[in-house]
């Protein structure tokens, strides 16, 4: 039987949770190998990636409120990169 490695993961599945902070914290203390910590993303998501023993890949997530991108210089030849702006219930 050939053994599954993370390096051969495609992608993942996205597990919406009421608390990403608390689920990542558990998860970790229970020993879960984690991918990413915590991180807000500019699609409204706070989210976090962990291998299962199985060699998946899996991400918890948290909706947050309804980002509004907004765009700044990078200082690089007056390249724009989004940011969010604020965030809007």
């Amino acid at each position: 039987m050939e053994e599954k490695t993370p390096a051969g993961a495609a992608g993942g599945l996205v597990v919406l949770v009421d608390d990403v902070d608390a689920h990542y914290r558990h998860a970790e203390s229970a020993g879960v190998t984690i991918d990413s910590t915590p991180m807000d993303l500019l699609d409204g998501r706070r989210e976090y990636g962990a291998w299962d023993p199985e060699g998946n890949l899996w991400y918890f997530a948290t909706r947050l409120r309804r980002a509004v991108l907004g765009f700044s210089h990078s200082g690089k030849r007056g390249i724009l990169l989004p940011r969010i702006v604020q965030n809007k219930p």
